[in-house]
């Protein structure tokens, strides 16, 4: 399909455990398409690799943003192992990071960025941060500034 080449979120999903592989959309999420007015809850030892859009490339959980509105996602304890890789409609800027998910405290490890041009990090909220990668190879801190919902906090 378009988008939402294995699971298309619109409503609440819970999800522990599995894994969520080979799955291919023409645009975005060929794993999970998680809207803006969804509700997902990850936990347990999850797998969301491998699933490929053909526009894209890696898309494994995309995580759409409708009118700036970020999707309630809630990590739950994910397992040692658990790998989940991440991208988003919202574009970070070089010093405005963009807020993925809240409340990954302990949780961080289990995700990577689905683009190369962009790192994870967690900010000192527990929130899950998109930047992006900086020039010289380092690691860029979060400087307690980002977008969210489009605005600046």
């Amino acid at each position: 399909g378009q988008n939402g080449g294995g699971i298309w979120s619109n409503g609440t999903l819970h999800i522990s455990g599995g894994t969520i592989t080979g799955n291919t959309a023409n645009d975005k999420g060929a794993g999970i398409y998680a809207r803006g007015e969804s509700t997902l809850t990850l936990s347990g030892s999850l797998v969301i690799t491998d699933n490929i859009s053909t526009q894209r490339g890696a898309s494994n959980l995309f995580i759409n943003m409708d009118n700036y509105r970020l999707p309630t996602i809630t990590v739950n304890a994910l397992a040692e192992g658990s790998r989940i890789g991440v991208s988003c409609s919202s574009a970070p800027e070089q010093d405005e990071p963009v807020v993925l998910l809240r409340g990954v405290s302990g949780s961080m490890g289990c995700f990577v960025s689905d683009l190369d041009s962009y790192i994870l990090s967690e900010d000192r909220w527990g929130e899950l941060l998109l930047i992006v990668k900086p020039a010289y190879g380092g690691l860029h801190p979060a400087r307690g500034r980002h977008r969210d919902r489009g605005q600046r906090l």
